[in-house]
């Protein structure tokens, strides 16, 4: 039976296409029902449920498959099986190699188990679907598991876990979930307890396979441009032959009784990481009504990035914290509302979780004002357009309304959060949050020994002969031949304007999306930084968003706030950069506070004061941080001081922080902000000549000079290999860096050549050179890849990084150098050449699935000096590169014999 809903449609997904009955009877399918563009069908054979939703903005698709099976459905002596399970799954099937079928399309791809579901998903370019839905199928029944696989993935497991123990926030969130969930499964963590993950036996993993992984316990769901009468044929060819499970799918049963009393914990370790409180109230699953008021509750405390909100004002403002932050439950079962903060150097515990509590009590004790309901309400509408406004996006929210209880859901959600009202909120306010129904943990800071660096020149021993890093050509991904000839050229379909006062303007209209994307770039950064004031370049873009002429930042934020959208400024080492999206016809307004926050900044004493408190505690976090350490000793190996790309020690930095006056900050600003050296492209849902007048009335009286041109010195000479070991106390893993300076620079053809020569060997961390040695066969680590860091201007560096277990480090650091001898000596095969290729054409189109994406990297290629044609020009360019241009850059490049490595941990 079809049933239709009238519930507006979201990110242009287009009315239901025309799917005859005649061709579903023929197939096998059944349409069940209809709801904002989104059609669901079911398999008549086997009962998997598809829902397909055609948008035809980008010559791109999406597709997930969601299993309901998580960590719900462990128990001890097997926990973390499912996220074990989701690792086998791309081991392949007899027919099919997954990895390496779809990296020539340029296609991402990967997997997420938590506590509720297992998802898969992929994005490909559109001709690429087909292959997807075969490959999906096959796996849902046909996986080899195999105890080679199962050995060499356990370690790979492990390194992930190690991985997350480093991180205290996720240590403390892992036991917050232990003591407040005692008896339902969700007491475990997704990942597992270590001992279990050792030694799960391979039987377990194929009864936990042959248990779940069928049609009838799962959803098919694909999103994007292609054709639903011909995607349902295949589905109905591939998935229509796999059997139902032969048993019924186990559910669990087990709940939690109420909690009797306030329960607390503490984690202790030595450690730089800041100290913090993390509470969690239980609360019902999230498909309860009650949910909806604790989402309104979540919206209206907000968080330390949100000036305007209530936390911000009772615990940012007063300095009692340099973070707050809140997050409802999303489980499918009861579980905590959590609410925390990270301690200034001079904060208390019982002052921060004073805050909290009171600031939760204030909803019980009295209603929220009716303005702020609305706001509320008119802003959760905001937030869905803003949050599905590529395909991938929209899958993910479908995967978790499907989870939660069923994915209209989602299209519903809007009209049930409008029918709040304020004695909602306060009765459940009421009846959640107290103290009987309270866990509260703490972080507790052990002050760590200095860390000593030893370097040393490199014994003969270590010349023995990854979520992936961005991509070395700034975008997200290379380009693709475009699907349709009026999407040919990104240059002819883009406005160029030039303000008089030197402003570069780029608006790019594209039909059928929602929300518009802003992405600013400044040049500024760190090379035009005073050596001895090395910060003023980052607290300046931190302050602009902290009052302005025109509006306080207080007035700014609620501003923002109501347009559920951000502006926030970032600096790195040739420009400060702004990225954001908002609903169209919000762009005008949202022009207006961008200018004036970049223009006008009031650069206030006590805002300043606030940042340096908040930036104090992040460069104290970033002492404890494997990779954070490991980055910053490598860049002081490479460069020389008065490189922008060389960084101070952590605790140089933390003492110059202090030195840094108001007066500083204005100096730069009034010096190196200018219009002449600002790129602003808006991209997605926009009409030119409007967009134009907003921006000519926002910019165009700014005024200012031509920044300095960009000069980078060269690089140290590196004359002999160095090794510098760093020891962090209570790291489960080590990471471990290794690099050479290069001279490559975007843009240029050696660049191209350079990027082939890379992807074969560590682009990817399963289907590369050095990962099916070091993560395939040996297991000895979650992630390796090799990239090029900083190419933007030149002299930038060629990395290796990986992590893996501490005791591992000399046998991973041996197999590094071997591989690279291997890869240097033999050279890019014509079969990995012919991949890269393909590869490097195609992931340019793939990743442009949105506003956002594409207004990011018009931006860039302009500021680079590349211009909006290079994103037409980039297949041309790597089919100009050869075998032999690689071959020769490949043996000049990549030798090891005189590389910097870094290892951090607890070695």
């Amino acid at each position: 039976m079809t049933t239709k809903n009238q519930t507006k449609s979201v990110s242009g997904t287009t009315a239901a296409p025309l799917v005859t009955e005649a061709l579903l009877e023929s197939i096998g399918v059944e349409r069940v029902s209809e709801m904002s563009g989104i059609v669901e069908y079911r398999l008549k054979s086997n009962q998997l449920k598809i829902l397909l939703g055609e948008n035809h903005a980008t010559p791109n698709v999406s597709t997930m498959i969601l299993y309901r099976v998580g960590s719900r459905n462990e128990a001890v002596g097997y926990t973390g099986a499912t996220h074990f399970l989701e690792h086998m799954m791309f081991k392949g099937t007899d027919k099919f190699d997954y990895v390496g079928r779809l990296k020539p399309l340029g296609g991402t791809f990967n997997a997420t188990t938590s506590y509720d579901r297992t998802n898969y998903f992929a994005k490909v370019p559109t001709k690429g679907l087909p292959l997807v839905i075969e490959m999906e199928a096959d796996r849902m029944r046909n996986l080899v598991l195999r105890k080679e696989h199962r050995d060499s993935e356990m370690t790979v497991v492990h390194n992930e876990l190690d991985n997350g123990k480093n991180n205290p926030f996720s240590a403390v969130r892992e036991q917050l979930m232990a003591v407040s969930l005692q008896q339902h499964p969700y007491h475990h963590p997704v990942i597992g307890y270590a001992l279990d993950v050792e030694n799960v036996p391979l039987e377990r993993l194929q009864a936990f396979y042959h248990t779940f992984y069928y049609p009838n316990n799962a959803t098919f769901m694909v999103c994007g441009d292609f054709n639903s009468a011909e995607a349902l044929e295949q589905i109905a060819k591939f998935f229509g032959p796999l059997p139902m499970s032969p048993a019924p799918i186990p559910q669990v049963y087990t709940f939690e009784p109420a909690q009797e009393g306030l329960r607390r914990f503490e984690v202790s370790r030595v450690s730089a990481f800041p100290a913090f409180s993390l509470m969690g109230y239980r609360t019902p699953g999230a498909a309860h009504k009650d949910n909806l008021a604790l989402a309104a509750i979540s919206t209206i405390l907000g968080s330390s990035n949100r000036p305007a909100s209530r936390l911000y004002k009772a615990a940012i403002a007063t300095g009692k914290a340099v973070e707050v932050f809140c997050m409802t439950n999303s489980l499918k079962d009861e579980g905590p509302f959590m609410i925390g903060g990270v301690l200034g150097r001079n904060g208390n515990y019982d002052d921060l979780e004073a805050i909290l509590q009171a600031e939760l009590k204030k909803f019980a004790d009295e209603p929220v004002s009716a303005e702020e309901l609305e706001r509320t309400k008119a802003g959760n509408r905001k937030a869905t357009d803003i949050g599905t406004d590529n395909a991938m996006s929209m899958l993910e929210m479908l995967c978790t309304a499907e989870v939660e209880d069923s994915w209209q859901r989602f299209f519903t959600y809007d009209n049930d959060f409008d029918a709040l009202t304020a004695a909602d909120i306060q009765r459940v306010a009421r009846q959640y949050f107290h103290a009987k129904n309270l866990t509260v943990g703490r972080f507790i800071q052990e002050a760590p020994a200095a860390p000593e660096p030893e370097a040393a020149p490199a014994t003969a021993g270590s010349d023995t002969t990854g979520g992936a890093p961005s991509s070395t050509d700034g975008a997200a991904t290379e380009a693709s031949d475009p699907a349709t000839p009026e999407a040919a050229s990104f240059k002819k379909r883009t406005t160029v304007k030039k303000l008089p006062n030197g402003m570069t303007v780029q608006i790019l209209p594209m039909p059928l999306v929602k929300t518009a994307a802003v992405s600013l770039t400044v040049q500024a950064g760190n090379y035009l930084a005073n050596p001895a004031k090395s910060l003023v370049p980052t607290l300046v873009a931190q302050l602009l968003d902290k009052g302005s002429k025109n509006a306080s930042k207080e007035e700014a934020g609620q501003a923002l706030e109501d347009m559920k959208s951000a502006i926030g400024f970032s600096n790195s080492n040739y420009s400060v950069a702004m990225n954001g999206k908002v609903v169209g016809k919000d762009l005008a307004s949202y022009l207006t506070y961008l200018a004036d926050m970049l223009r006008n900044p009031l650069f206030l004493e006590e805002e300043l004061a606030l940042v340096k408190e908040e930036l104090h505690t992040g460069l104290a976090q970033q002492l404890d941080d494997n990779d954070a350490v490991a980055n910053q000793k490598m860049a002081a190996l490479l460069y020389s001081p008065d490189s922008p790309l060389y960084e101070k020690p952590y605790d140089q930095q933390l003492a110059e922080l202090d030195t840094i006056t108001v007066e500083d900050l204005r100096q730069y600003h009034n010096a190196h902000y200018s219009p002449k050296s600002t790129i602003l492209t808006i991209a997605g849902d926009v009409d030119v000549d409007s967009v134009l007048q907003s921006v000519k009335l926002a910019f165009g009286s700014w005024k200012g000079e031509a920044a300095r041109p960009i000069a980078l010195p060269a690089a140290l000479p590196r004359t002999e290999a160095t090794r510098t070991v760093v020891r962090l106390e209570n790291k489960e893993s080590a990471t471990i860096m290794i690099a050479l300076p290069t001279t490559t620079r975007i843009g240029e053809q050696e660049h191209f050549v350079a990027r082939i020569a890379n992807a074969a060997l560590g682009e990817d961390t399963i289907d590369s050179r050095l990962g099916r040695v070091i993560r395939k066969e040996k297991g000895l680590t979650y992630g390796v890849y090799s990239k090029f860091e900083n190419p933007y201007f030149g002299g930038g560096a060629w990395v290796i990084e990986l992590t893996t277990a501490n005791e591992d480090v000399e046998e991973a650091i041996a197999l590094v150098h071997e591989i690279v001898a291997k890869y240097a000596a033999e050279g890019i095969s014509q079969a990995e050449f012919d991949e890269s290729i393909d590869q490097a054409e195609s992931r340019f189109t793939v990743a442009l699935d949105g506003p956002s994406p594409v207004a990011n990297t018009m931006n860039l290629y302009s500021f680079l000096g590349m211009g909006i044609g290079m994103m037409d020009e980039l297949p041309k360019r790597y089919r100009k590169v050869t075998r032999e241009e690689v071959n020769a850059f490949i043996r000049a490049t990549f030798d090891l014999s005189k590389a910097a490595t870094v290892i951090v941990g607890s070695i």
